[in-house]
């Protein structure tokens, strides 16, 4: 990513962004889905589930037999657990390794090869994959139709971190404001229902959190220079659909403009039915979604090109994504 990147992250893809959704009103064979990106992808994008490996052990004592019964019961959604997007592989440990363990990675649709994070096989170091406070309360408000929640990772600058809330708070109500959602729209003769009340809400993840640290590596994990080039600046994730990180917005970073491009994108029309043709890494959630979410639009509605199809567009029709 730019060196300049902790004051301007994401903007020439936010520009992007915004110049394809442009385009969707002008380019042939294009129309807008009438539903909001947040209602579209709450409602009808599965999650795509991490990888957690449990490594070597043959023999495993009685905690470590039920730290994979927590992991198989949280992927299965039973023993009265709510689902959680992960699935369970089984490998060998290293040549010498005695100790067994667990591995955690991304989805393997994210193309992210990096482990999020590694531990002993107990089953508190399970629970904690599973799920966590933040993570908890993080679902249940998407699940209520929170437009998007904002993850704040503070960087333990009180000052720079004060100055990323405020000017997040500050944009977020503008947003909220302003944006005007209609309540219903119709789709091919067919009325559909919209959230059209546009709410965001922030939660604060401190960067040393104990409980919270396989949160705070997932989303700094989720794209490449976050832990290596910008670890002592405050960053903040914009969270849709069933737990979407759209991207980082990054120290100085965290301003209007940037704010308002994700905003734009989140509440805007041009959804659509392939959930990998948008941006967006997932969360690791533990939330039975079919049941807690109603659907009130059907999955047909919306066209198959999504914000990939736009960009591919752009640039087809001579515009400049860089």
């Amino acid at each position: 990513m730019s060196q300049l990147r902790p004051q301007f992250p994401v903007l020439r893809r936010a520009a992007a962004l915004g110049a394809a959704f442009a385009l969707c009103a002008v380019l042939p064979g294009l129309r807008a889905c009438p539903v909001p990106v947040y209602q579209y992808s709450l409602e009808h994008w599965e999650t795509d589930p991490y990888v957690v490996v449990v490594r070597g052990g043959a023999d495993l004592s009685e905690a470590q037999l039920a730290a994979v019964a927590l992991l198989e019961s949280a992927a299965a959604g039973s023993e009265g657990r709510a689902p959680a997007n992960v699935e369970l592989r089984r490998e060998d440990a290293p040549e010498g390794g005695a100790t067994a363990s667990l591995e955690l990675f991304y989805p393997k649709s994210t193309g992210i090869r990096a482990m999020v994070w590694s531990g002993d096989l107990t089953p508190e170091n399970a629970a904690a994959i599973v799920d966590s406070p933040l993570r908890s309360e993080l679902a249940n408000l998407l699940a209520a139709r929170t437009s998007a929640v904002w993850v704040l990772l503070e960087s333990g600058d009180r000052a720079a971190d004060r100055e990323a809330e405020n000017t997040l708070r500050r944009e977020l109500d503008l947003a909220a404001k302003s944006i005007v959602v209609p309540e219903s729209a119709d789709w091919g003769g067919e009325k559909v229902d919209i959230d059209h009340k546009v709410r965001f809400k922030i939660l604060k993840l401190g960067r040393e959190s104990a409980e919270e640290k396989i949160l705070a590596e997932m989303l700094m994990a989720s794209e490449p220079d976050l832990k290596t080039d910008f670890a002592d600046h405050p960053m903040a994730f914009p969270v849709y659909g069933r737990g979407l990180v759209l991207y980082a917005l990054v120290g100085k970073g965290i301003n209007a403009t940037t704010i308002r491009s994700a905003t734009e994108f989140l509440t805007g029309p041009c959804s659509c039915q392939i959930k990998s043709g948008n941006p967006g890494t997932d969360l690791l959630l533990s939330m039975d979604w079919a049941t807690e979410v109603e659907a009130k639009t059907p999955a047909t509605v919306g066209g198959t090109t999504g914000t990939g199809g736009f960009l591919q567009k752009l640039d087809e029709a001579g515009g400049d994504k860089d």
